[in-house]
């Protein structure tokens, strides 16, 4: 893998970066980032944490927010048509097989749904 080093700078250059960004790392986080910039030539974490930030493509967050309402839509359906069951149910003692189709609809586009979250598989 390749990434840009950063070239050496001349101290007025590097004095223009006063602002600090700060983490928290456990002992063993910081002996591997020392490690890892060390091994690819870095001069410093710093370096290494700003190139490859930097040129990195951003993240894409894991799920499309839509998707996810329209899961819980077709969920809450669910939940409305199996209420309505139950009733009809402890009233009649049967159910329909309407009822039950409207049912497995709402269970399939819930499964469309969830399946289209993970466009990798």
């Amino acid at each position: 893998m390749s990434h840009a080093t950063p070239p050496n700078r001349p101290k007025s250059e590097q004095r223009k970066r006063g602002s600090v960004y700060g983490i928290r790392l456990l002992p063993a986080e910081r002996a591997e980032l020392e490690r890892r910039a060390s091994a690819a030539g870095f001069r410093s974490v710093a370096d290494m944490v700003r190139v490859r930030c930097l040129s990195a493509r951003p993240l894409r967050p894991k799920f499309d927010l839509a998707q996810l309402v329209k899961v819980e839509t077709a969920i809450n359906r669910i939940g409305s048509n199996v209420n309505q069951i139950a009733a009809v149910a402890n009233t009649r003692d049967t159910v329909t097989s309407d009822q039950l189709d409207k049912v497995r609809a709402s269970l399939e586009e819930v499964y469309r749904l969830i399946n289209g979250l993970y466009p990798e598989r």
